[in-house]
Formats: structure tokens, sequence, C-alpha cells
């Protein structure tokens, strides 16, 4: 897979992690979990929309580099709607990630930090995790890895040329603008790299070729100006989306001292997620051990790595990006390579320590051996715990499964109900088509039978009020023969309401199907035109927890739209 370098076949051991960890995402995506909601919200956009229509707004409060969604619709086209094809993409990247990961280890850090480095981006919990996402995540990992890699290689010395190469740094320039329309990750750390770059070429050759290797921006600059004006201005703009982002960022209206303890108080939930380890403080001490100790060596190998890090934290403060969980995942690499970087430089203190017989050497490399190995231990035997081969449900649901079972009970013209954030499983493993403005996934394509949205309302609202002694979903449901219920995503908030719903529907219409899926989970059909049986299956699938109190209020249906 790689050429290992001055034949040092110590550096066969990254290669052959690499290797297994590329069996191991293939494997994995060979038995895909089931898309999640996130996921099958993007994906309907992919799925119901032309190539053309991917600039501007997404539906269902969804954004996406413009690039990555015309690669899946490709991949969609060429392959059908399965889970795998919708996870193809992500898993190419994931393997993409890991060959890079080889090759940054191999050319740049001794075998054990190279080994450890593949180790972790192949085992690091969210790493595997979202290497199986069917959401840009895979891609931001890799293109926030090749950049500052890149950079690095760009600013190596060339035969009879120390200094920065103009074609090389234009192959930086063009790699950084290619990968823009597929990855924000890649958007998010060009700045930096492309701010290193200029400051290596300035320091080396001069202010002219810096200014050789800025001008070659204008090609990043005008595509960034092109994917801005189609895409990312529309995310800005969505107020979900940025109220959904708030609470990665600093509070409004803070002062200098409460950003900095903002700051402070990201650094664990951070390093569990995405860091993937409990040892907070290990985690951030050993990455910034990593950056120190190469510095005097690799300075432009530790700034690359640093430089994504500093950037990350930047961009919240000014409130730019949110720094947090999954949103900040692109920053994992960067930080996996400083660890590994570290685990190089303790291995050199003992050296130093044995060669100079130096007793502060020796004590550093204790010291630092401390923080290093039992994080590294942590953060694999949590991937490894968290590993995921036979996948049964996503996030306690498997909407792929129910959504099978319903359709096989359902029969000509039952109308579908589901919650607000239930309908996108209706619609995506449904087949239901969300592109007419008219019906906006409010029909079931194979014979028009309406689709109704579950909402749950508190006892002194109106819509709780029986008349006549019906209740609203006996009413907003009159002259229809069967109900099929999808109780998924947010149908366990407030909680009790999947059991108000099934307890409403037995008292007008008897059950005759019902079948919990997963943790989480049900699908439910009821014949509206019998009466209830109190006493036979409803009575047996009550109903699956024991929720005291129960919840008050009422449930009603109103017609499902796309939003």
């Amino acid at each position: 897979m790689l050429t290992l370098r001055r034949r040092n076949w110590a550096y066969s051991i990254p290669v052959a992690i690499a290797s297994a960890g590329i069996v191991l995402r293939i494997q994995q995506w060979y038995h895909s979990r089931t898309l999640w909601l996130d996921e099958e919200m993007v994906f309907l956009n992919i799925r119901d929309r032309m190539f053309s229509e991917f600039a501007g707004p997404l539906w269902l409060d969804q954004s996406a580099p413009i690039g990555w969604l015309a690669l899946q619709r490709t991949v969609l086209q060429l392959f059908g709607t399965t889970d795998r094809a919708a996870r193809a993409l992500s898993v190419l990247f994931g393997v993409a990630t890991l060959i890079c990961a080889a090759w940054v280890g191999i050319r740049w850090m001794k075998p054990i930090g190279a080994a450890l480095f593949v180790l972790l981006c192949t085992l690091g919990q969210w790493m595997t995790f979202y290497a199986l996402e069917a959401k840009p995540y895979a891609g931001d990992a890799f293109w926030a890895l090749l950049l500052p890699a890149l950079v690095v290689w760009a600013t190596e010395a060339v035969k009879d040329q120390p200094s920065v190469t103009l074609r090389r740094s234009f192959v930086w320039w063009l790699t950084a603008t290619a990968g823009q329309w597929v990855s924000y990750g890649a958007i998010l750390v060009a700045p930096g790299c492309a701010a290193l770059l200029c400051a290596v070429a300035w320091r080396r050759s001069g202010r002219h070729r810096a200014l050789g290797v800025g001008l070659q921006g204008l090609l990043w600059l005008a595509s960034f100006s092109a994917h801005y004006y189609l895409v990312l201005r529309h995310a800005l703009a969505s107020d979900v989306l940025v109220d959904y982002w708030a609470s990665g960022m600093p509070p409004d209206g803070a002062t200098a001292g409460g950003v900095l303890a903002w700051l402070t108080q990201q650094a664990e939930p951070l390093a569990s997620h995405p860091g993937g380890t409990t040892l907070w403080l290990s985690f951030w001490a050993a990455a910034a051990c990593g950056v120190a100790f190469s510095f005097r060596n690799r300075p432009t190998l530790a700034l690359s790595w640093l430089i994504v890090i500093v950037t990350a934290w930047a961009y919240a403060v000014v409130g730019l990006v949110p720094l947090k969980d999954r949103l900040a995942f692109w920053i994992l690499p960067a930080l996996y390579a400083s660890i590994a970087l570290a685990a190089d430089a303790s291995l050199d203190l003992v050296r130093v320590g044995l060669t100079r017989r130096s007793l502060p050497a020796f004590a550093l490399a204790a010291l630092t051996a401390i923080v290093i190995w039992p994080l590294s231990a942590d953060m694999v035997e949590r991937g490894r715990g968290h590993l995921i081969l036979r996948p049964v449900d996503n996030h306690g649901f498997n909407d792929r499964v129910a959504m099978r079972y319903l359709m096989i009970q359902r029969q000509p013209g039952d109308v579908l109900i589901a919650t607000h954030f239930g309908l996108p499983a209706v619609w995506w493993y449904g087949r239901i088509d969300i592109s007419d403005a008219n019906a906006a996934g409010g029909r079931y394509a194979g014979d028009g039978a309406p689709i109704f949205e579950l909402t749950h309302a508190w006892p002194d609202s109106q819509t709780c009020q029986r008349i006549q002694g019906q209740t609203q979903p006996q009413r907003a449901l009159a002259g229809t023969r069967r109900a099929a219920i999808f109780l998924g995503f947010d149908s366990n908030i407030p909680a009790g309401l999947q059991e108000l719903t099934l307890n409403t529907f037995s008292e007008f219409s008897r059950l005759v199907s019902f079948r919990l899926i997963a943790n989480e989970g049900a699908v439910a059909i009821f014949d509206l035109e019998s009466p209830p049986e109190p006493d036979a299956l409803a009575t047996r699938a009550t109903w699956r927890r024991d929720v005291s109190p129960a919840l008050d209020g009422c449930v009603s249906l109103r017609p499902a739209r796309r939003w």
C-alpha cells in the first residue's frame, strides 16, 4: 500500500494496522446500520431533488456541501437507495483517511508514533462511528488530515530548491479548492493552513515568494465565493441551524472572562466527543506535549496540527463555527497526530537519557509516558468496546426494520401516522417522494392515502375537548378503514407519548398488529371499523414500559407536510 521509508520494516506495523482498519470499515459497511433521523433528512434532499436544485436552502433544515450532495445523488442513481449505497461515500472517505494517516505516520513519525496514530484513526470511538455515518463527517476528517499534511509536504526541502516551491504550493491550493466542494472541514482548515504555507515561504525565500504563494489562492477564493453564494449563505440564514449551533459557541454578550471560562469548560466534553476518552486532562496535555516536543525539530509539522486546533477554538469565539461533539469532529485527526508525536517524543527522551545519562531526561520521559500510554490504551479500549460489527439498531431505533414491517402489514388505503421526526423515516423507507410542492409528503405514493403527523396536546388545550364523545383522532380519521402508526424517533417525547397514543386508539378501534422495534420504536395497526377488544392483544401490549405517572393530555393528528 505504501513504500516503507528507509526500508525500515518497523513501518510495516502501521501499514498492517491501516490494512486491517480498511477491512474493518468494509465489513461494517457491508452490515450497514439503519439510517438515523439526520441521515434520512439529508438523503431525502439527495433522492428527491435534481442536481440543479442542490443550490439554495435544503428541506428539513439540512445543510451539506453541494459537491458532496452531487456525489451522493450519483451513487444513489447508480446503485439504488439502499443503506449501503447511502453510506458508500462515507466509507470511502474513511478508507482514504486510514491511507492518509499511514502516509503521514511513515513520512514524518517514528514507527511507534506512526503505529499509534494509525491505530487511533482505526479504532477511535467516533472515528469508527462517523466513518459509517451517511453525512459529510467522514469527509471532514479526511480533508482536515490531508490539507495540513500537504502543507508540510509543500514546505519540505526539494533537491537544489530548499525553499517552498510554487509547484508544490499550487498543488496544495488546487487540492484545497477541490476539497471545499465536498467538505466543510476542508473549508475550515484552509485559512490557517494557507497562512502557515505563506509564512514558511516568507521566512525561507522572502516576501516575493510568499506573495506568489498567496496569489495562487485566488483560485480557492473564487471557488469559495461561489460555494458561499450557492450553499453556505443559506445555512447561515437558517434560524433552526443557527439556534442549534449556538450551544457550541460562547453565550451572547459574554465578557472576555466569560469567553475564557466557556473555553475552559469545553475541554472535558470535547475530549469525550469527538476525542473518545474520559481522561480529558491527559488528552489535552498529550496533544500539547506532542506539539511542544516536535516544534524544535519539525516546526512546520507541529504548527500544521496546532493551527487546526487553534483555529477551531477561534472560530467558536467569534461565533462562526460551533465547537461541539460531531460539529468539531474535523479537528480530531490533528489531535490524534499531536498525541502520536508525543509518543515519539517520550521515546526520544528515553534515548537522550540513556545516551547522556541525563536524569532530567529520564524524569521527563517517565512523566510523558505516564500521560501518553494510559490515555492511548483508554481510547483504543473505548473504541473497541463501542465497535459495532453487526448493528441491530441506531440510537435505540431501527427505522429500516420498522418500516419494512409496517409496509408488509399495511393494506391499500391505510393511512400512515408518525410523529414529526418520525416522518422522515416514513418518507425515506416508504419511498414517498416529497418533491411535489402540493403533496409535500402528505400522501402515500402507491394509493394516495393520507399521511398524518401525530402531536401531543396538554389537557387544557382545545384539541383535547371531545365533540359528541369523539376524540380529535376519531374525527380526523372519519371514513378511514385502518391506520398504520409508526412510533419512531420523537415518539417518547414527552415521556409516555407512545403509551398515550396506543391507549387512545385502543379506545375506539381494534389493535390487529403490534410489534416492538429495537429498544425505542414500535409499529401498530388499528382497524378503525372494528370495536375495541380490551382483553386481547391490546392488553398484552400495554405497552412496553411502566410510565408512572401516565402522560396527561391527548394526541391529535394533522396532515403531514414537508418542512
